[in-house]
């Protein structure tokens, strides 16, 4: 019998091929080994997790979900599952990943979301408060892979106007699954870094570009270093994790990986070999050729 495992390299995919070993040998001590690491990286990943488009569920407002699971190289990646809910009424509908709440919802003060994994067949739930009132803002989500958002003499904010010349500036105080966010009611936005001097200024090297938030779309997202408004959840996902398109080993000592995209920064690599992470690697990041 041989026993083989799939494993990848920064991205590329390594066949590893245990000749000879057999699980139901038990005096072949190389078998319980394999199985013992086996049963490692499986209890290594982390459990089936239930993320949302928003953390508080507000009425007549489109709710966007998606299950993750993370891989043994530490990716967050979205898994399929089937969704239910904890409501047999008509004023909640989940359909496909997406729940709405009716503005005739009376009483119940929390939902609870469950998934199941079509694959193997892991559960998760989570509840969701619900806020008995209805919101026309857009919710804006900024995110950040380093998390930093505030600290000492500076900050970001969410710098919000209209076409008809109406602005201000909003606070990115509340936390959602991915970063910061605020409710926003003009049509243009700007996310900005914020320095403090003898008053608060504008830091013009840390501002993002200028989006525009289409009309009837109550969820938008930014992630610092994209010129792009993400408007899909699942999106999001793929925006804040570059793929990984072909790694080539130059030598013993050095692999180039070319990227699908510019890693945004913060972004941190890491070398897996046989699924097992190598300690003590150094890496240089060149944006400009995605590598």
């Amino acid at each position: 019998m041989s026993i083989k495992y799939n494993r990848r390299i920064l991205g590329v995919e390594k066949m590893i091929d245990y000749k000879g070993i057999y699980y139901n040998d038990i005096n072949n001590d190389n078998s319980l080994k394999v199985q013992e690491r086996y049963n490692k990286e499986i209890n290594n990943i982390n459990s089936l997790e239930i993320k949302a488009s928003c953390n508080e569920f507000y009425l007549e407002q489109d709710i966007q979900l998606i299950a993750l699971k993370e891989s043994i190289f530490g990716i967050k990646e979205i898994r399929d599952v089937n969704w239910k809910i904890d409501y047999l009424g008509k004023d909640i509908t989940l359909i496909n990943n997406k729940i709405k709440i009716s503005k005739n919802l009376k009483e119940k003060k929390s939902i609870k979301v469950m998934c199941l994994d079509k694959i193997t067949g892991e559960e998760a739930c989570r509840e969701f408060p619900i806020i008995l009132k209805e919101v026309k803002d857009t919710l804006i989500h900024f995110i950040k892979s380093d998390g930093d958002y505030c600290g000492n003499g500076y900050k970001w904010d969410i710098w919000s106007f209209s076409n008809d010349g109406k602005s201000y500036a909003i606070e990115l105080e509340e936390k959602n699954d991915f970063g910061r966010c605020a409710f926003v009611k003009e049509e243009n936005i700007i996310a900005r870094r914020r320095a403090w001097g003898d008053n608060w200024g504008n830091d013009w090297s840390e501002q993002t570009a200028t989006f525009e938030i289409p009309e009837s779309i109550k969820n938008c997202y930014i992630i610092y270093g994209e010129n792009k408004l993400i408007t899909n959840l699942e999106d999001v996902i793929e925006y804040i994790k570059p793929k990984i398109d072909i790694a080539l080993m130059d030598n013993n000592d050095n692999i180039t990986a070319f990227l699908s995209k510019a890693p945004i920064d913060g972004t941190k690599f890491y070398i897996y070999i046989n699924g097992i992470k190598k300690e003590n690697c150094k890496y240089i990041i060149d944006k400009l050729s995605k590598k």
